[in-house]
C-alpha cells in the first residue's frame, strides 16, 4: 500500500473571511497502518514521497461542522434504508433545505445501523476551495466523528 496523506479541514467559521482565521491545520503521512510523519501547517507539502509512492489524500470535516448520527431500518433494504436516511436527515434540517449537504453510508445487510451526516453546501465550498488553494485534490471529505467507533447499542 502506497502513502496516503490526511489532513484535518479547519471549521467553517474559520474559512468565513478568506481563511485569515485559520490556524495551522494538523496532517498525517500514513503507510501500511504507521505514521510516517505528522504535524501542522504546511509541512505535509515538505515531506519527501517515493516515486509514485503517494496514494489519494483524505480531508477530514471538523465534527462541529459535520456532526453524525447513527440510524437504523430494521425492515429496509439497504439501498432503501440510505436512501430513507437521507431523506429523514434533510426533513430534521432547520432553515433551507437546499442549503443542506447530507451523506449516508449503506449498510452491509437489513437491519443494520449506518452513518448519516449532514453539513452545509457552503461549508463544502468552502473546504473544496480551502484544498484546491493548497494544491490539494482529496478523494473524500470524511466526517472527522467517523474516526471513532460507533456508539454501542443504548450507548448514548
Amino acid at each position: 500500500m502506497g502513502e496516503k496523506l490526511i489532513l484535518f479541514l479547519p471549521p467553517e467559521a474559520a474559512l468565513a473571511d478568506g481563511g485569515g482565521a485559520v490556524e495551522a491545520a494538523a496532517w498525517a503521512r500514513l503507510a501500511d497502518g504507521r505514521v510516517l510523519a505528522s504535524g501542522a501547517g504546511d509541512g505535509w507539502a515538505q515531506q519527501e514521497i517515493a516515486a509514485g509512492d503517494e496514494g489519494p489524500a483524505e480531508a477530514f470535516a471538523p465534527a462541529c461542522d459535520a456532526p453524525v448520527r447513527f440510524v437504523q431500518y430494521e425492515t429496509a433494504l439497504p439501498m432503501q434504508a440510505a436512501a430513507a436516511a437521507r431523506m429523514d436527515a434533510l426533513g430534521a434540517v432547520l432553515g433551507d433545505q437546499a442549503e443542506a449537504h447530507v451523506a449516508a453510508g449503506v449498510p452491509a445487510e437489513v437491519g443494520q445501523s449506518f452513518a448519516v451526516c449532514v453539513t452545509r453546501q457552503r461549508a463544502m465550498a468552502a473546504w473544496t476551495a480551502w484544498l484546491a488553494a493548497k494544491g490539494l485534490a482529496v478523494e473524500a471529505i470524511v466526517p472527522a466523528a467517523l474516526i471513532l467507533p460507533p456508539p454501542e447499542e443504548h450507548g448514548l
